[in-house]
């Protein structure tokens, strides 16, 4: 049977050959010259977006588009984990689990989940550093229907006792093993290290904190920050917008902020940076049996309006991926590390951080590695091949800003939520095509101490610490607590 499988196979095989010619042959197929002439691209269209405030304060950003079949709604509030109290740190997480899976007084978790089903809708809720973000989404037909649904659970949730125990627990037991995995240890010591551990910027619950928090406190923290005065909501889809705002006025326009909440709404805390840091230490966190080192080395970065902010985003091009200085001398030339990193990360209220990172068998080399490059930033410009290939990389990227209505309105959305410029990405990228080699080389000079920066290395102490400190720097024991 094999023998007459094969035999047919070959036939085939024989036949096809026969039909297409000389298969193989150099001369078999003229392929078409590469093209060096390209039609013009055309003209970025700027999304008609329909703004509206009602009267309770709700900002409404409405986008058609009839192409899409779907409605997707979100609603953004100040907030997040720097929302939060210290002795509470990770009750904005809770919070918003609680409040999505607890279902709505009227419809409660699982009946909630059920009429959605039916739908074939979504309702999530998600917080970040500075915000809370509700979402839905469902078929055009459909939001009559579910956009009420989304309003009873931003307005009315249940909060169920038995929901916060189940994501406490969870939550309890996350930070027990947060520290498993060594890989996640320097960043977030890293953080704390150059914003200070008490900063609403580099805070991490505790299991004390979480301990702590119960049924009234989700109720103050989403009373005081989920509230219309203080929000945004922006809609895209299949509708029309007038109709589309009068089902909004309908659905929100008698929302106020919760009882006892004063008359404006709260802001959040924005204080400066009080790291202990003392320049060039190294923080050493042991993990005995470690055959591997994990590092982060870093600095305050910058905020998005900072001057510098495209010419760093360029250096951050230069530094990182295949062909970046990181990987050519960290990884092709000296085999130090697999995967290295650097990057800046501006901020928009605060500044962001600089961190450069990676996993090596000999952190003493890697160090040292990486700061050369680093100082080599400070030293000398990037040569025009380098400068134009980490812009068009930059550049080239520019245009799926657009792709997606989506998208659109959410970075509009973002942009007015908080006090962006509306045309920001259109003049960062004209100062980014504008940035000169001697840009690049200025703004590693104003932000890059390489002799200052922190550095935090999780490892086997008693193999690494001698190699460590033959750098010439301060190594000091970093222990890590849970409580």
């Amino acid at each position: 049977m094999r023998a007459k499988t094969c035999g047919r196979l070959a036939g085939s095989l024989l036949a096809i050959a026969q039909c297409t010619g000389n298969v193989g042959t150099a001369d078999a197929y003229e392929l078409p010259a590469i093209p060096t002439e390209f039609p013009p691209l055309r003209p970025v269209e700027v999304p008609q977006v329909k703004k509206e405030t009602l009267p309770n304060g709700l900002r409404v950003f409405l986008l058609e588009d009839h192409e899409r079949g779907l409605v997707n709604g979100k609603m953004l509030f100040l907030g997040g984990i720097r929302g939060e109290e210290e002795s509470k740190t990770g009750i904005s997480s809770l919070a918003s689990n609680v409040q999505r899976s607890g279902g709505t007084k009227k419809y409660p978790g699982d009946q909630l989940n059920e009429l959605l089903d039916s739908y074939a809708a979504a309702i999530e809720l998600s917080v970040g550093g500075s915000t809370i973000t509700a979402q839905f989404e469902c078929l055009s037909e459909d939001v009559q229907q579910v956009l009420p649904l989304f309003g009873e659970v931003l307005r009315d949730p249940l909060l169920p006792s038995k929901e916060l125990d189940l994501f406490k627990s969870q939550l309890l037991s996350l930070i027990m093993h947060r520290d498993d995995d060594p890989g996640g240890i320097p960043y977030r010591e890293l953080r704390r290290i150059i914003y200070g551990k008490k900063s609403p910027y580099a805070r991490v619950p505790t299991l004390q904190s979480v301990g702590s928090i119960n049924i009234n406190d989700l109720n103050a923290y989403l009373n005081k920050w989920e509230r219309p005065d203080s929000a945004i909501l922006g809609l895209v889809g299949d509708f029309n917008a007038d109709d589309m705002l009068e089902l909004l006025r309908s659905e929100f326009g008698d929302w106020a902020p919760g009882q006892g909440q004063p008359q404006e709404p709260s802001v959040l805390p924005t204080p400066k940076p009080e790291g202990e840091s003392k320049g060039g230490v190294i923080y050493l966190v042991d993990r005995p049996g470690l055959n591997q080192a994990y590092v982060a080395m870093g600095e305050l970065g910058t905020l998005l309006y900072d001057p510098d902010v495209h010419s760093l985003d360029v250096l951050n091009g230069i530094l990182n991926s295949f062909g970046g200085r990181l990987f050519n001398e960290i990884r092709t030339k000296e085999a130090l590390a697999y995967s290295v990193g650097a990057a800046w990360s501006p901020s928009l209220d605060y500044p962001g951080l600089f961190v450069a990172s990676g996993q090596t068998k000999e952190p003493a080399r890697f160090i040292r590695a990486v700061q050369n490059v680093l100082l080599d930033c400070t030293e000398s410009e990037p040569s025009v091949e380098v400068l134009k290939q980490a812009k068009d990389t930059a550049l080239n990227g520019f245009v799926f800003n657009f792709a997606d209505t989506n998208l659109q309105l959410a970075r509009i959305m973002s942009y007015d939520f908080f006090g962006v410029p509306e045309d920001f990405i259109y003049r960062y990228r004209d100062e980014l095509e504008g940035t000169t080699s001697s840009d690049v080389l200025q703004a590693a000079r104003r932000h890059l101490h390489v002799g200052d920066q922190p550095i935090v290395v999780v490892a086997d102490a008693h193999s690494v610490r001698k190699e460590l400190e033959s750098l010439g720097m301060p190594v000091q024991d970093l222990r890590l607590k849970i409580l």
